[in-house]
């Protein structure tokens, strides 16, 4: 475990300086001269282990070759759907296939794997948007992706092997995801790209590239294992085209268009226009801001932490008043009050607790570990154990130890 904060912490110490937000991120690409000992986020044993499993489903694998995805069909088991398998992965196709050339991408890692698990949730707490970890093992001398280029940013990390990657000028800066569809159309037909830089990644090293960079990686003469971190971050446009569509549907009527008498009716459509106009003239940004669109946003997607959860519900009878516990990592919550309870939101749940217990509410989320004992006296022993009981069946706390 500490052997693994160590590679988080060598990770983010990148992202913590400075200079990489007013030199790089969203600007320009950044490659990273280290080497940092990634055996104790993703190890060979890891993927191996993964492969012996026979549950292995869609959408967790996909493959490519040359720039062309293989349809799921070539790698699937061949279960008849009505038993409700049909989306199960036939792992020797899968392998046969990688032995052929074809790159295999793990979607979705962090759901995989806990280390990355916990790696994409520290990143989500820097960063304070979602982060997504795809897994790209490639066999030597073949290539999964032609250019491309990706409507988000990402942040590769070279697990095992060598990659030569080439990084060619943006077409656009900045597009989203639908733009970024739009571009790799026109890189497939044939759009002449301007070269910028060629950089071999080795074992231990990362490199960063904004959206809109294009690029590609070829493996040479050994394989290569890489995580792709796709950052997901919320965007001005979506932010605030989310608050202008709510002006938008209280300002205008919901009556129709009389399109059948278009002409006459034009005095009266800007009339709206205008009406529209004002509303939107006298937006304050900061009100939007302070209406907690970013913070809702975020506590959408957050992964959840199910480490020792089964345990826990398990153990939870037995807890008494030396039972220790702590908030479990990575729980992102929210609280309300009303006149009868106090509402506890996360996991897309909600936990109504009486109104007595403020204070001690507060105590828990404001301590890191604590013993039963240690709760403000403000109702009995027994009161005291049925509430971590709760808040650990429910998965806001954990048992230590």
């Amino acid at each position: 475990m500490d052997n693994l904060r160590e590679v988080i912490s060598n990770i983010l110490s990148y992202f913590e300086n400075n200079d990489f937000f007013e030199q790089y991120y969203e600007k320009n690409f950044y490659y990273g001269e280290v080497s940092i000992n990634y055996e104790n986020l993703l190890t060979l044993s890891d993927i191996n282990n993964f492969f012996s499993r026979n549950d292995l489903q869609l959408p967790f694998i996909r493959m490519a070759k040359d720039g062309n995805p293989v349809p799921y069909e070539e790698y699937l088991l061949d279960i008849s759907a009505a038993n409700g398998f049909d989306r199960i992965i036939n792992v020797d196709k899968v392998l046969s296939k990688y032995h052929n050339g074809t790159t295999i991408i793990l979607n979705a890692g962090q759901l995989i794997f806990n280390n990355l698990r916990k790696l994409c949730s520290k990143l989500e707490d820097f960063f304070n948007f979602r982060i997504n970890a795809n897994i790209y093992i490639t066999p030597k001398n073949n290539q999964g992706f032609t250019p491309h280029v990706d409507g988000h940013d990402v942040i590769i990390l070279q697990i095992e092997g060598e990659k030569d990657w080439e990084i060619y000028r943006p077409i656009q800066s900045l597009p989203n995801s639908s733009q970024a569809g739009d571009l790799n159309a026109e890189i497939r037909n044939g759009k002449e790209l301007k070269h910028l830089k060629s950089i071999k990644l080795s074992k231990g090293n990362f490199m960063y590239i904004p959206r809109g960079f294009i690029h590609e990686a070829k493996c040479s003469n050994e394989h290569s294992i890489h995580i792709t971190i796709g950052l997901f971050p919320l965007l001005w446009t979506n932010l605030v085209s989310k608050y202008l569509e709510k002006v938008v549907e209280s300002t205008l009527p919901n009556s129709s268009l009389p399109t059948w008498n278009t002409k006459d009716n034009i005095s009266d459509y800007q009339s709206k226009v205008d009406i529209l106009a004002k509303e939107i003239s006298e937006i304050n940004i900061s009100s939007i801001l302070n209406k907690g669109a970013i913070e809702k946003e975020n506590k959408a997607i957050k992964l959840q932490n199910n480490e020792n959860r089964f345990y826990d519900i398990i153990k939870s009878p037995n807890i008494d008043l030396n039972t220790k516990v702590k908030i479990r990592h990575g729980v992102v919550y929210n609280i309300t009050q009303s006149d009868s309870y106090i509402s506890l939101g996360f996991y897309e749940k909600t936990v109504n607790l009486p109104l007595l217990l403020h204070s001690t509410l507060d105590f828990i989320l404001e301590h890191d570990t604590f013993f039963i004992n240690e709760l403000p006296n403000e109702y009995d022993d027994n009161s005291k154990i049925l509430l971590i009981q709760k808040l650990v069946s429910e998965g806001l706390l954990t048992i230590v130890g």
